[in-house]
């Protein structure tokens, strides 16, 4: 049921993040709103619906980017593994998970996205993509990680709230 509801909020954010958030940069850096809202969900739901999540988010932008799909698909995955272990075994402070997760998740994604380009021929140097890419993104996904753990934490009540009392 989860999923159903959730759906809908993945194609927002991914219309989102291919249109707005593409415009606000950090240097050449942008922010990933799939994989901080589904490192949110996971930490603030009660279910493992953030593993068919991230299977979806993975798939819908790996559609729309040149990308190679196993790239988001595995940072997106990542992320829920982490968000599972941080909530279940680690720590009772879900915001700074959150942000450990975000932190961890992104330098992933941005640094295997960086050799995905460079397998593809792509030829970028290290030192411009780490300092103009790679830790702006991380720092706009950081940013970005506390209203969205807020959103995701409220979203998470009202949903469960509602499929209890049915």
């Amino acid at each position: 049921m989860a999923v159903i509801f959730s759906i809908p909020i993945l194609l927002v954010l991914l219309v989102l993040q291919s249109t707005v958030a593409s415009k606000v940069t950090l240097l050449n850096g942008t922010a990933d709103l799939l994989l901080v809202w589904l490192a949110a969900w996971a930490l603030s739901s009660k279910d493992r619906s953030g593993y068919i999540l991230a299977g979806i988010a993975g798939a819908l932008v790996s559609y729309i980017t040149a990308i190679p799909w196993y790239i988001y698909l595995s940072a997106y995955l990542l992320v829920i593994l982490l968000a599972r272990y941080f909530s279940q075994k680690l720590w009772e402070s879900p915001l700074l998970a959150m942000l450990i997760i975000i932190m961890i998740a992104s330098i992933y994604l941005y640094t295997f996205t960086f050799i995905g380009l460079r397998i593809k021929g792509v030829d970028y140097p290290l030192s411009i993509s780490l300092n103009q890419v790679i830790i702006p993104s991380v720092f706009l996904n950081l940013f970005i990680a506390i209203p969205v753990f807020a959103i995701a934490k409220d979203f998470s009540k009202w949903f469960y709230r509602l499929e209890n009392a049915s």
